[in-house]
């Protein structure tokens, strides 16, 4: 594996100066934001428009004469540009994979040449869920639902608005009414044979075994846990082996729409998807670094985050001409283009996390854990299985060795992740801890749990010498875009501010192309771990529509000495947008409402003995009748590619009608 922390070499290690803007950078696409988002959309461009010899659903055994390259060289130059020098081996944090976020790796390992392995090296650098647990804090089982339950599409899950447990489920009532909702159950209790839901055989190692050799259970999409720094490895090296640009320590610090003279845009007619064809003109996007450094583009792409420089200027796009003066702070929000652009800043809840991760034995699955004493919730999981102290294989069962006899447990990397309720925002505390300022807070932690009644087996991990990655993060939202593009001749009229566009009507026809993806369009809330599969369903979604409606231009010659040969025909950007949107607005804003709802639930459970008796009923009756929490298939068991196909294809259709 290629160290993440020795990026390539910076292919423009002198910046042009204010004089030498006529030889500016130019690229056809540009990706600002190198995390798990960014990456994957890299990949999944570079395969539809570079690899289109290998669709998502071939068979990899068909005829050879069939597997027929049909893109003409040169291919489109994808550059993706992160603020980071490099990624922190062993950084903290850790994520969930859900199976509507492995559909698309499923299918990048189908469909491109290169990454035929790229879903397997993400499940072998893991570890599969296998249980999901409701538990109180003295570590008395509530609930165990087997994870596979997430496959299964038996109920169907309304779009949820709300914040209690009738809302949670679509108005607490399955599609087909009262009693649709229960020939449901019973079709999902039939379907599921013999399998139950409680601790009695969902909770032990010897069941792991059988669960995980099931037929239902041997699919890729099983949901599993990963440490965050190394599936951003795997991604890193996988657009490394393709040969995509990844330019490190690249602070963005402007965004501004450019006017490019129409000499300096007369090419001439390009090769592109339908022939000949006449380079599209129109402004572009001019991105400013804190380098000084600049790089103009024809489509911007923003997978910034929740503090996006993009997301800024898509709500208020600034025009400048042929040049922006450089910014005098790079955190005022402002930017280049001949003014400043406000920024906004994301809201605090009112909840800190503590998370980390510790070698030390653990319970399979993952675990909710929640506490009226502390008033406090958790979530517990295993990010990779470990070795054993006994020099014993990872293979050995758990509970005995080959001879009968009992010995050490496996120690298992185990992540923690512990919300408190804390009104006061304290930014200047949200970080990553130090050794010495982890142990110590780690250990005052679980002395308090420990007087609270915790079980050990929650406090073993902040009280293990193997602690590490530690940090301390104020949970932040902001209100999620309505629209997440501008420019391309959008002209959909005035609105400004948080929740919508500035983009001034007609203004957004004569700026730079630009569109989000993941928390830059929809910050998230962790409850329901879908922050970053909806990050992942952006990226597959928005490959698939730019690829039908943007296709690349080959020029016969370039005006661009410094830039890449292959553009885009952006001319269909607008229309590419709104399919986009269409798909993945609502239901973004869908599955992220249940997040906080969830959020809301547990906490109320760590604050209310009578509300914590009745949540635990009503756990385990829709567990015992739908195999799992309901409002989890909400985001699991959504399919991004069979949605964009149909999308797609009903566009196609009203395109040959009209």
């Amino acid at each position: 594996m290629i160290d993440a922390a020795s990026p390539p070499p910076n292919p423009n290690p002198n910046p042009p100066s204010e004089e030498e803007d006529v030889e500016i950078e130019h690229h056809a696409l540009v990706i600002v934001g190198g995390g798990i988002g960014g990456l994957i959309l890299a990949l999944y461009l570079d395969a539809v428009y570079n690899h289109r010899h290998r669709p998502a659903d071939s068979d990899p055994k068909q005829d050879k004469h069939d597997d027929v390259d049909i893109v003409p060289p040169p291919s489109l130059s994808i550059h993706v540009y992160e603020s980071a020098s490099s990624y922190n081996s062993n950084a903290g944090g850790a994520i969930g994979l859900y199976p509507n976020g492995l559909r698309v790796l499923r299918d990048l390992s189908a469909r491109h040449p290169s990454l035929t392995s790229l879903l397997r090296d993400v499940r072998l650098a893991g570890c599969d869920y296998v249980f999901r647990r409701w538990m109180r804090h003295d570590g008395r089982e509530v609930c165990v639902a087997r994870e596979d339950e997430l496959l299964s599409s038996t109920f169907d899950v309304g779009v949820v608005t709300g914040g209690d447990d009738a809302r949670l489920l679509g108005r607490g009532i399955p599609r087909g009414g009262i009693l649709g909702g229960a020939i449901g159950a019973m079709t999902n209790l039939v379907g599921r044979g013999r399998r139950t839901t409680t601790a009695d055989s969902g909770g032990n190692g010897n069941d792991v075994a059988a669960v995980v050799d099931d037929d239902a259970t041997a699919s890729d999409l099983r949901s599993m846990g990963i440490r965050r720094y190394r599936y951003q490895d795997i991604l890193h090296d996988a657009c490394h082996g393709v040969g995509i640009a990844i330019h490190f320590g690249r602070r963005v610090v402007g965004v501004s729409s450019t006017i490019v003279d129409g000499a300096d845009d007369d090419v001439g007619s390009v090769v592109g998807d339908g022939g000949d064809m006449t380079r599209p003109r129109g402004p572009r996007t001019l991105i400013e670094f804190k380098d000084g450094s600049k790089v103009s583009c024809s489509l911007l792409i923003g997978a910034d985050g929740i503090n996006s420089r993009v997301r800024e200027y898509v709500i208020n796009p600034i025009v400048s001409r042929r040049t922006v003066p450089a910014s005098s702070d790079d955190d005022d929000g402002g930017g280049g283009g001949g003014g400043k652009r406000e920024s906004y800043v994301p809201e605090y809840t009112g909840v800190t996390c503590l998370m980390g991760c510790a070698r030390v034995p653990f319970v399979r699955g993952i675990c909710f854990p929640s506490s009226v004493t502390t008033r406090c919730h958790a979530c517990y999981y295993i990010a990779r299985r470990g070795g054993r102290d006994d020099g014993k294989p990872n293979d050995v069962d758990d509970d005995e060795n080959d001879d009968g006899n009992n010995h050490q447990p496996r120690l298992e990397e185990v992540v923690f992740q512990i919300y408190f309720p804390s009104p006061i925002e304290r930014p200047d505390q949200w970080r990553t801890l130090t050794p010495d300022e982890a142990r110590d807070e780690c250990r005052m932690l679980a002395d308090r749990l420990r007087t609270d009644g915790w079980d050990e087996m929650f406090l073993a991990p902040l009280e293990s010498s193997t602690l590490s990655g530690v940090l301390r993060v104020g949970i932040r939202n902001r209100v999620a875009l309505d629209s997440w593009h501008v420019g391309g001749g959008r002209g959909d009229g005035d609105v400004a501010g948080e929740g919508g566009n500035a983009a001034m009507g007609s203004k957004s026809e004569n700026v730079g192309p630009a569109v989000l993806l993941g928390d830059a369009a929809h910050p998230p809330v962790p409850y329901i771990g879908q922050g970053a599969m909806m990050a992942t369903e952006d990226a597959g979604t928005l490959a698939m529509v730019l690829r039908e409606y943007c296709p690349p231009l080959v020029p016969r010659a370039t005006t661009f000495p410094k830039g890449d040969v292959v553009e885009l025909d952006l001319s269909k950007f607008s229309e590419a947008m709104r399919i986009y949107e269409s798909l993945r607005v609502d239901r973004v804003r869908g599955v992220l409402a249940s997040s906080v709802a969830l959020g809301k639930t547990q906490q109320r459970r760590a604050e209310s003995k009578l509300y914590n008796a009745w949540r635990e009923m009503s756990i385990k009756a829709q567990v015992w009748a739908h195999g799992t929490l309901p409002i989890m298939r909400l985001g699991a068991s959504y399919d991004y590619r069979a949605r964009a196909e149909e999308a797609l294809a009903m566009a196609r259709v009203r395109r040959h009608e009209g």
